[in-house]
């Protein structure tokens, strides 16, 4: 496909002109038969206190389609995915009751939300900046994420992204895995100071023993960081 058949595909799935940030297409064979193609969008409609979205990824099953919008092939934190999942080893006669308790169901959703994570994980590292912009929008989901589901939790932790009092801008943000490169000798704890605002947290009495030391801390201005640390 070229890029623009994959911009137009995107605006027929999500219903939108707002160009989409990162894509995943592939094909497989193992350990399921499964052709993809989902993208992450650059916006989300659940800002400024909008409703959940709804899972925007069709199933289907050798170009038959078995459910619009189906909300079990990915866990809802990731629910701003949207596009198209194409599984030959469902069964075409499969029904709505036995798809939703079926094993098989359940592997592929293990198989296509470790490879939603690992894309945003590469994009993460490819091109740090384009990813920051991107988290600013969806980090609440991310944050949803680190609690809810147990069984990728510690890569959905890698995908967090935090200020930092070693950085010149509020923007400028890290990972936790950077924090840790940064720790000093015989550092043991990862250290946060958090208020209202990037400043406000600055400004605390909390950060007053590390304002002329080293150390690195994490600069928070967000409950939902704090809560997930």
């Amino acid at each position: 496909m070229t890029e623009d058949e994959y911009e137009r595909f995107f605006e027929q799935v999500a219903n939108t002109k707002v160009p989409y940030k990162f894509k995943l297409h592939y094909t497989t064979d193992v350990p399921l038969a499964i052709k993809t193609l989902l993208y992450i969008p650059s916006q989300t409609s659940e800002r400024m206190n909008m409703p959940q979205e709804e899972s925007a990824v069709d199933l289907y099953c050798k170009k038959v389609l078995i459910k619009a919008k189906c909300g079990e092939l990915l866990p809802n934190y990731l629910r701003f995915v949207k596009g198209v999942v194409d599984c030959e080893d469902l069964p075409l006669n499969v029904s709505r009751e036995t798809y939703q308790d079926s094993s098989l169901v359940a592997k592929l959703r293990n198989i296509i939300t470790r490879r939603v994570l690992k894309t945003l994980e590469d994009e993460a590292r490819k091109d740090p900046a384009k990813y920051n912009t991107w988290y600013a929008t969806f980090k609440g989901h991310i944050a949803e994420g680190t609690q809810t589901d147990t069984t990728n939790r510690e890569v959905v932790y890698k995908l967090m992204r935090f200020a930092a009092n070693y950085k010149k801008s509020s923007s400028d943000l890290i990972s936790l895995e950077e924090y840790i490169s940064k720790m000093k000798e015989g550092q043991k704890k990862i250290y946060f100071t958090n208020g209202s605002s990037y400043h406000a947290a600055m400004d605390t009495p909390f950060y007053e023993p590390f304002k002329d030391s080293d150390v690195p801390v994490l600069v928070l201005s967000n409950q939902l960081d704090e809560f997930c640390l």
